[in-house]
């Protein structure tokens, strides 16, 4: 979002006649600005929040912008799972709309909460059971599969209310095909947008 085309790409990729025009970055920040307030509006209205932070990756900065937390009981102590929308720069031109994952752990000791900070893509049950959840390493392990399961729920959730808000103000939809050893990432197009999806969807089950 957004990005501007030539007269070949358009005809190449049989885009919009609209898309064509040459960079401007005034107009560039400006539709940046807008699609951000608009995903921002459609986020609230489903219990989102405003934030204003920046994850400091120097080459690819992104601006987060709106989160929304949910919070579990595992047994005596709690988990907070965060999502956060977030817009990423592109290098020379456009910028993507993302989102990402916390997982916060409370375990009370004493007189206060020791928290403990979980990475999602690496989240296991040896997480779970290791760091005694339950606080009891019987109910940990018998526990860990279901509290994970749990977990990767919520996200679903979450990360789909944040999809439908980027779908409907983004220029382009993708998908990713396929992740590098070295953390590359190749992306493709969706055939279609997903909030044409879900309108689909609502009008059959209307």
């Amino acid at each position: 979002m957004p990005v501007y085309y030539t007269q070949e790409e358009i005809d190449e990729r049989e885009l919009d006649q609209n898309l064509l025009g040459m960079y401007d970055e005034l107009d560039t920040e400006a539709n940046y600005d807008a699609d951000k307030e608009n995903v921002t509006c459609e986020l609230k209205a489903k219990g989102w929040h405003d934030i204003e932070e920046c994850d400091n990756d120097r080459s690819y900065p992104t601006s987060l912008f709106s989160e929304k937390t949910v919070s579990i009981k595992c047994g005596d102590n709690s988990i907070d799972i965060t999502i956060q929308a977030g817009c990423t720069s592109g290098y020379y031109q456009a910028a993507n709309f993302d989102w990402f994952v916390n997982i916060k752990t409370y375990r009370k000791v004493d007189y206060y909460y020791e928290t403990c900070d979980y990475d999602y893509n690496d989240l296991s049950a040896d997480d779970v059971i290791n760091d005694d959840w339950y606080e009891n390493k019987g109910m940990s392990k018998i526990h860990a599969a279901h509290i994970l399961r749990k977990i990767e729920s919520i996200i679903d959730d979450l990360k789909n209310e944040a999809e439908l808000a980027f779908s409907q103000y983004c220029d382009e939809e993708l998908f990713c095909d396929f992740v590098a050893f070295n953390g590359e990432a190749g992306y493709s197009q969706t055939g279609k947008r997903l909030w044409q999806e879900v309108e689909e969807l609502n009008k059959k089950t209307a």
